[in-house]
Parts: C-alpha cells; sequence; structure tokens
C-alpha cells in the first residue's frame, strides 16, 4: 500500500535536567547536552510549527511547510520551564506541554515516581502488593527490579481505584521525613504549578491534557472514569488558564494504554487532535485523536530521531486498527 502524504513528525519529550544523578528515578529526563544536540539537529533538519499548525493540517484547512516537525513535551516538569524553554525560546522554536490537571492542583508528582523512589530507597526486605498473593522480595538489586517491573504494570494495567491502593502501600514504605528528602534530591521530577503555566500559556506555549489523574484510559476503566479523565481535565486547564485546551495526549500512549471508549470520549469532549507514542510521522488521511509521535529517550539525536520517525504509515495503522477494533 502506498503511504499517504507525510505531514509532519510530532516529536514527544519529558524534562531535561543539567546532569542525571539517579536513571532509574529519572528516567523520563535528557541531560542538558544530549538536549541542545537534539535541539540542534531539529532545526537543522525541520521547520517547527505548533500543535494547533499539525491539527489544522489533518482537517485539511492548511497546509504545512516540507519537512514540518512540533515538539511536545508530557507531564509539566519544572524542568522543563527551567532548561528545554531558554533553549526553545531562544532559537524561536514553539512547543507544547501536556499535563495532567489534578496532578498540577495539588502539587504531585506522576506515579512511577512514587514507585519507583519507594522500592529504590526502603528498607523493607519485601513488599505485599494489592491484587498480588506473595510479597515481593527486596533483598537484592534484581528483586527490587522484579518488584518494580510488577509495581509498574500494575498501575499501567488497573483500574485508578486499584491503582490508588497500590500507590498508597508503596508510599508507606519510606517515612514522611524520608519521603520530603528525597523529594528535594529529586527536584527534577516535580511538576509546574498553576502560575507558571499561565505565564507559558500567555507567552503562546501550547498547552494540552493528560488526563486528569495521568490515568491510563484503558479498557478495565470505568466508561464514566475514562469520560471523566477526559473531559475534567479540559474544564480544569481552560479555566485555569483561560485559554482553550485544544490537544490531548493518552498516557504511555501505546494501543494496550486505550481503548474504543477513550477515543470516542477524545472525539466528543472537542479536542482537535490526540495523540499516542508510537512512532512514524503525522500523515494525511489519519484519525486527528489517533495520531503518532515518537518519543525521544536517547540522547543521541540519529538514535533519538531516526528509528522510529521511519515506521510507516501502514504498519502504525495496521497495529492501531486492530488493537481498538476501529476496523
Amino acid at each position: 500500500m502506498a503511504l499517504a502524504h507525510e505531514l509532519a513528525l510530532v516529536l514527544s519529550f519529558h524534562g531535561v535536567v543539567e546532569r542525571i544523578e539517579h536513571p532509574d528515578i529519572q528516567v523520563n529526563h535528557l541531560e542538558l547536552s544530549a538536549f541542545e544536540r537534539i535541539v540542534d539537529v531539529v532545526r537543522q533538519t525541520y521547520e517547527v510549527v505548533t500543535l494547533d499548525d499539525v491539527a489544522a493540517a489533518v482537517s485539511g484547512g492548511s497546509r504545512l511547510p516540507p519537512n514540518a516537525a512540533a515538539l511536545t513535551f508530557d507531564d509539566g516538569y519544572r524542568s522543563v520551564l527551567e532548561f528545554a524553554d531558554p533553549i526553545l525560546t531562544r532559537h524561536g522554536l514553539p512547543y507544547a506541554l501536556f499535563v495532567p490537571s489534578e496532578l498540577i492542583e495539588v502539587g504531585a508528582r506522576v506515579p512511577t515516581y512514587v514507585m519507583r523512589t519507594a522500592l529504590d530507597f526502603t528498607d523493607a526486605r519485601s513488599v505485599r502488593l494489592s491484587g498480588k498473593s506473595r510479597p515481593f522480595k527486596l533483598g537484592s538489586p534484581d528483586e527490587r527490579e522484579r518488584a518494580a517491573a510488577h509495581a509498574a504494570e500494575a498501575l499501567r494495567s488497573l483500574p485508578l481505584a486499584e491503582t490508588r491502593r497500590v500507590l498508597a502501600e508503596l508510599h508507606t514504605l519510606l517515612s514522611p521525613e524520608l519521603w520530603v528528602e528525597l523529594d528535594r534530591r529529586f527536584a527534577s521530577e516535580e511538576l509546574m504549578g498553576w502560575p507558571e503555566l499561565q505565564t507559558l500559556a500567555g507567552r503562546g506555549v501550547v498547552i494540552g491534557s493528560h488526563t486528569r489523574d495521568h490515568a491510563v484510559l484503558h479498557e478495565r476503566q470505568s466508561p464514566e472514569e475514562i469520560r471523566a479523565q477526559v473531559t475534567d481535565s479540559k474544564a480544569a486547564i481552560e479555566q485555569r488558564l483561560g485559554v482553550p485546551c485544544r490537544h490531548f495526549c493518552y498516557p504511555h500512549g501505546s494501543p494496550r494504554d486505550l481503548c474504543r471508549t477513550a477515543v470516542e470520549a477524545v472525539r466528543a469532549a472537542g479536542y482537535s487532535s490526540a495523540f499516542m507514542n508510537i512512532g512514524g510521522p503525522v500523515r494525511q488521511g489519519m484519525d486527528p485523536v489517533l495520531l503518532p509521535r515518537s518519543y525521544v529517550a536517547k540522547p543521541s539525536p540519529e538514535a533519538a530521531l531516526v528509528p522510529r520517525a521511519l515506521l510507516s504509515h501502514s504498519k502504525w495503522f495496521a497495529e492501531v486498527q486492530s488493537e481498538l477494533d476501529l476496523g
């Protein structure tokens, strides 16, 4: 099958730090020097446009320049404001943030930070997680890694009420005093507040929704919860920032992390676009609420940009269509 016309490559980042101290905790971050190299390659290779531009092109309302790209950051880490924003502003490059509105509201951190920090720094020799009949041993690094893998899967695949129970159990593994100390040590994992987001929005940075609670919108979530995550976050962002919230991105963002109900909810809420984390360019004829992004997780520009950017439209859509039963 011939590939449809390529419109843009949408790149996905999380945070940027001067130096990664603890790779297991700061797993979502790039070091500043690596980010600067990637930005240089992007500037030389692409013309950077906004998500509004991409959405308009997908709908057929406008044309994009050749080699168009858009830059997005998930979760709203304060490190984006501190390190990435000055670089992008200096070069005149627009970008977008996708934020979980309730975590911003209460000053919480993303679930994976709680999980990784608790299991890395607890003195406990074992941990029992909801839904598991046997405790996980924590005596060796390998045992902690296995426990972390199981906990990560639980946070990704359980309904929200059950993930909250798992997070509460993990939180008890460390004392309140140690949590304060580690939160200070890993300040890179802190999310922005509404005043900072309002400043960025006032400067033209696009602020989109990443659900209300960073909830994964898979088929085990109730339809009511899915709709609330999609609509409440949009309303909160618009009320807090005084700007339209037109764009959405699915937490984790692979086909297993969403379902038909989620896609329908996003469409009904009136978002102009919604993004997954499946690599490949946005092409003509794609569903505007099932658009691909290429996640930039490696420090080398070549490793970060090339392999996933070349994933074909036919392979991408065949996978999504099959797993979501959208045919």
